[in-house]
């Protein structure tokens, strides 16, 4: 009997024991003097006492009356059980919800295996290993019970208990360009559809209803509201035949070499002779050729080309998920979402034929200050979220949830539709300020004979914003459908925040002697 609890290892034979009286020890009688000593290691991997002890399973412990007491002894049992077992317990839970509240938890990767040290009885490492901590979102911390989104045609007329609640996405007030609609809107629109029938991009009656379907007319007219006849028209060549490249191109794309040869011409270079009469290619070579002939650099050419190049590698990223599905998207936080998200919506390469249109080109020592980066960012992802709002009937129709910031928000939070709505719309209005707080620091150390184009290119850029969300409001394609949750179909409205009020940027004359050489 004695035997079967004697284990002759280094590790239990440092504190054996003497009994002071006759014990049952799980079963065993163990008379009164007898020196004992104990692998604990064994007792925790006996199979006589666990199912499959090998494996690791927390369900196990579940029912703490399903065993033996004396078949788990981490701290020990009896009157010599550890005296700090229920404070070490409860700073264990503490710090562990504290982690698993602001990050996502697992090992580095599939194959990733923790070497266990033979004979712990604790199951210890070997040594250090590894562990991924992703950030969460500032999505709800606890779910909150989602309930049922249902989507209506806006053609028929909602049922009589669901009330329209209105979404106000608000700008302050120098947001808005002064002029809503470009005047050329229709003019440009027309001569964008006849260029592309040129190329061959306008195939059959269905792909010219697809293109009209997309409004160019205001797609271009809205977020270039400010520009001349000739940069407004374009602007929309230029921005009509890249969504349509997306669509035929881009979406289907399972990696980026697939859609490269475009964005070559576009920056001037040479494409192989059998691509170079591709409809695509012919039209981004027009569009960089163009905006040579209207004043552009040949750096200004080549920058646009590897900005749309950046977008394209995310854009084929981006479609990968939405394709796979939440298999996709596996192990990604909502931050991570909203990082990609704002750079396929395409603000960044937009950015740079606004620089035309007021008549500049930024410097490169400009474009790569951190804060400058920043502050497209931040433009990127109003124009995103607003996209998202509008687009989250469509994306719950055509089952694209894993691409749609709100439902992905609400998919990550396990809260409600109009929880993720709300939640957004504060992440769209912090991007708003933050924005201005990113331009006037710009401009601070912007020289003064300088300073004057920056604040005009920073002002398009927020008309730019503004005018997508009016494009967003109004678009057919966003309009066919309305979502609704506990009786309560949401839509939006661009409005103005009265309160605000712009502010008068000065710098001082360190500042300017510091400031960028422009």
């Amino acid at each position: 009997m004695l035997e079967s609890l004697r284990v002759y290892s280094p590790l239990a034979n440092q504190n054996p024991r003497t009994t002071s009286r006759d014990t049952d020890l799980g079963g065993y009688q163990i008379p009164k003097g007898t020196l004992i000593s104990m692998n604990i290691h064994a007792i925790h991997m006996n199979p006589k006492e666990w199912d499959r002890p090998e494996e690791f399973d927390p369900d196990r412990f579940v029912d703490e009356n399903c065993r033996n007491k004396f078949a788990y002894l981490p701290f020990g049992a009896g009157p010599r059980v550890c005296a700090g077992r229920n404070f070490t317990l409860m700073e264990q839970k503490i710090i562990l919800c504290h982690i698993l509240r602001h990050f996502d938890v697992g090992l580095p990767n599939v194959g990733y295996e923790v070497p266990i040290r033979r004979g712990s009885f604790t199951g210890l490492p070997e040594d250090s290993f590894q562990l991924r901590f992703r950030l969460l979102s500032e999505a709800p911390s606890l779910p909150t019970g989602k309930p049922d989104v249902t989507v209506y045609s806006s053609e028929e007329p909602l049922p009589e208990e669901v009330k329209t609640c209105v979404l106000a996405v608000s700008y302050p007030k120098y947001w808005f360009a002064p002029v809503a609609l470009s005047p050329f809107a229709t003019t440009i629109e027309e001569e964008t559809i006849e260029w592309m029938d040129s190329l061959g991009l306008v195939k059959s009656k269905e792909r010219r209803s697809h293109i009209r379907a997309m409004e160019p007319r205001h797609y271009a007219g809205y977020s270039h509201s400010m520009a001349s006849y000739e940069h407004a028209l374009m602007y929309c060549k230029y921005i009509t035949m890249w969504l349509l490249w997306d669509d035929e191109c881009v979406e289907v794309a399972t990696d980026y070499s697939e859609v490269a040869e475009p964005l070559m011409a576009l920056a001037g270079e040479d494409v192989p002779a059998a691509r170079k009469n591709d409809p695509y290619v012919l039209a981004f070579k027009h569009i960089g050729d163009e905006y040579e002939r209207l004043g552009a650099s040949r750096e200004w050419r080549i920058r646009f080309a590897a900005s749309m190049s950046e977008w394209a590698k995310h854009a084929v990223e981006e479609e990968i998920v939405r394709r796979k599905g939440s298999d996709g998207i596996s192990g990604r936080n909502f931050s991570e979402a909203i990082k990609l998200r704002a750079v396929t919506v395409g603000i960044r390469p937009n950015s740079l034929p606004l620089e035309r249109a007021v008549g500049i080109e930024v410097p490169q020592e400009i474009h790569t200050d951190p804060d400058y980066k920043a502050l497209v960012d931040q433009a990127a992802r109003v124009c995103c979220i607003v996209n998202d709002l509008v687009g989250v009937p469509k994306d719950i129709k055509n089952k694209q949830k894993e691409s749609n910031l709100i439902l992905y928000h609400q998919m990550c939070s396990g809260g409600s539709l109009n929880d993720s709505y709300a939640a957004i719309l504060e992440i769209h209005d912090k991007a708003v300020k933050t924005y201005d707080e990113l331009a006037a620091k710009l401009l601070a150390r912007t020289p003064s004979v300088f300073r004057e184009r920056m604040n005009t290119f920073f002002d398009h850029l927020r008309y730019m914003d503004s005018g997508f969300g009016f494009w967003h409001r109004d678009c057919i394609r966003y309009q066919r459908f309305i979502a609704a949750e506990e009786n309560r179909a949401f839509r939006i409205q661009i409005a103005e925040q009265c309160s605000e009020v712009a502010e008068d940027f000065t710098v001082s004359q360190k500042e300017a002697e510091d400031a960028y050489f422009v």
